[in-house]
This record gives C-alpha cells, structure tokens and sequence, in this order.
C-alpha cells in the first residue's frame, strides 16, 4: 500500500514538472520532505511554498487548452492564456520585421502585433479562408494576435494522456512542444506559448512601427 501511494505521489510530481509549474531539483527536495512528514505530497508543495494549491488542483483535473488547425494538424495551448477569438483582418504592414510578423491590428483600442503561427513554427504559408482566424493572447505583460486556420474548441486533456514527444515526429522545434495530447482518435500537439513569444517583443515592434 505504501509502495502504491509513493508511485502516485511521484505521479503528481512529474506532472507538476512537466506542466513546468516546478523544476526539478525542488520535486527531489520535496520527496525527501514527504517521506519524512508522511503527509501528501501535493500538501507538502504548498507548504514548502514551492506551488499554489490551485497548481496541484490543475494538473490533477487536466489541462484546459483551445484546439485549432494549422495545415490541417491539430494544436493547441493552455486556454488561460486566451483573452479573445476574433476573424481574420488586414493587417498594417511593417517593414524589418521577422517574416512570422504579419503587422499590426486595431484591438479594443490598443494595437496589437499579429503573428502567423504557421510561419513561426517554420511550416510553408497558406492563404487565408473564412475560418481563418487570429487568437489574441496575453503572455508575460505582451499581447498577441496568433494568425491560425481554423479554431475548434476548448476542451480538458487529462495530465495522464499528454505524453512528451520528440519534435521529429512533426519536425518542429522542440522548445515549442509542450506535448502531444491524446483526444479520443486525435493526436494535438499541445504548444509551449511562452516559448513560441520569446524574444518576441511587444514593445519593440510597436517601437518600430511608431505606435508605442
């Protein structure tokens, strides 16, 4: 029964890490610290200060991401990022920019830099139809415009069927791939957000485009 309960601890740890809501080194720590208190190792966490409770609540009930389609594959990111879903525009073009920058967009009264994902992830560009659409989000301070083909839903993946995967298998980046979801008959890389926006910035773009 021990033995049981000590692998479903380690469960919850690597989750927790793989969702990067905790390194490593602190997961260890506090193995060695729930072995001597004998107390759950979510509680253990949060006492030691190393997560938020509501962090082990998340990885426990699963992971809520909005779905969409690029090149007709499935991809997805954490839906707490998302503030809003909006239909394809024109976009004001910048000159010196990385060519994964469409331009910039009117939104709610601020301007906001509109990314094409497909681009960012190194695909080959297509054209725009009319379920094309551009997913604002906020990530570290910066808002984005993500420029996607189709968007699907917002559904909860289960920690348990979210594996890491090599990025050969899609020939993406690594530092992109949070994860490959299984949903159902569907495979949906789950994507890294904060990665695909670094060394991205806002500011600088704005700046560039004398809009700051």
């Amino acid at each position: 029964m021990k033995f049981i309960q000590h692998q479903q601890e380690k469960s919850l740890g690597e989750l927790l890490v793989q969702s990067g809501r905790l390194p490593r080194e602190q997961l260890q720590k506090a193995l060695v610290e729930q072995q001597r208190s004998a107390e759950p190792l979510g509680k253990t966490l949060v006492r030691l200060g190393y997560v938020e409770e509501k962090d082990v609540l998340n990885v426990l009930q699963g992971l809520l991401v909005v779905t969409f389609r690029l090149d007709k594959e499935d991809f997805a990111f954490e839906a707490l990022f998302v503030r809003e879903i909006i239909r394809n525009q024109e976009t004001n073009k910048l000159p010196k920019m990385p060519l994964f920058i469409e331009g910039l967009i009117k939104y709610r009264g601020i301007v906001v830099p509109i990314m094409n994902l497909s681009l960012r992830l190194g695909q080959k560009p297509h054209s725009a139809t009319d379920e094309t659409r551009i997913i604002v989000v906020e990530c570290n301070s910066q808002i984005f415009g993500l420029l996607v083909d189709e968007v699907e839903a917002v559904v909860q993946l289960p920690m348990d069927r979210i594996e890491s995967s090599p990025a050969v298998l899609k020939g993406l980046d690594a530092r992109y791939i949070y994860g490959i979801g299984k949903l159902n008959d569907r495979l949906i890389t789950v994507l890294h957000l904060e990665s695909l926006l670094d060394n991205v910035n806002t500011h600088e773009i704005l700046t560039e485009a004398g809009e700051s």
